[in-house]
């Protein structure tokens, strides 16, 4: 038999099975939105997770959450990032247009996660995980981080293979004329039109690596995501207030 605690939101009181790690709001989706069977995709729980990581290191850097914060978050996203805790995101991919319910599931569960890590109570869902942050950003930020990832991971290769083996049958073909819809031309450049939707990884490394970001260098580099067509997240900075989407995918690509 399971047992439940008590979670409580603007909305009232809600149960919620006690050795589950995400909030009210998680378990309001599950029961409100209760259609098909599609999961959100693991890649795009991991996305969340990276793109977390640098939200917070951002808002360390301009002093909105304590390093004692940005240290639990930080650990928490990359135990996700390596795979853990993915039966926390229980949520169908039919859910409110802009992907609120995923994005607080991902607060809920790094929020309880790390204050089980911290061994004290110094997240919060929404003022601490999700500082500075909007799942109108966050949402589309995490999917552009998921497609960079899978354009080098999985596209990418696959463009290789069948570029090479292209090549192969017009070499043993040579000679032969035929009209063909296909050739190695046209893949290659296909590859190159990919490849154009990766940021360069300086850019990666400017910033996403292990240190706090600096702005400059993450104005710099969004002008040169948009001349490149990259897809990876954007850094906003706005007077004393920042929300960053800034993602470092350097090694993990």
């Amino acid at each position: 038999m399971s047992t439940y605690r008590i979670e409580e939101d603007c909305l009232g009181q809600i149960k919620v099975e006690a050795d589950k790690y995400w909030k009210s709001q998680t378990q309001r989706s599950l029961e409100n939105f209760k259609i098909g069977q599609e999961l959100m995709p693991a890649s795009l729980i991991h996305s969340f997770a990276i793109l977390k990581e640098a939200c917070a290191k951002a808002n360390l850097h301009f002093n909105k959450i304590t390093e004692k914060q940005c240290e639990a978050i930080v650990e928490i996203c990359q135990r996700i990032e390596n795979g853990q805790y993915l039966d926390q995101f229980p949520l169908h991919v039919w859910q409110t247009g802009s992907g609120t319910q995923t994005n607080m599931n991902a607060n809920e569960v790094i929020s309880m996660l790390g204050n089980e890590y911290a061994k004290e109570n110094i997240l919060h869902p929404n003022d601490t995980v999700n500082a500075s942050q909007s799942s109108n950003d966050t949402f589309p930020a995490a999917l552009h981080i998921m497609v960079a990832q899978k354009i080098n991971a999985e596209l990418l290769p696959q463009l290789d293979l069948m570029i090479h083996q292209i090549k192969k049958l017009e070499e043993e073909n040579e000679g032969i004329i035929k009209s063909a819809r296909i050739t190695a031309g046209l893949l290659t450049k296909a590859r190159a039109m990919a490849t154009r939707c990766i940021c360069p990884p300086d850019i990666w490394l400017d910033l996403c690596s292990r240190r706090s970001p600096n702005p400059t260098a993450c104005k710099d580099s969004i002008a040169r995501r948009r001349r490149s067509e990259a897809l990876t997240a954007e850094l906003y900075i706005s007077g004393s207030s920042t929300f960053s989407t800034a993602v470092v995918l350097g090694n993990r690509l």
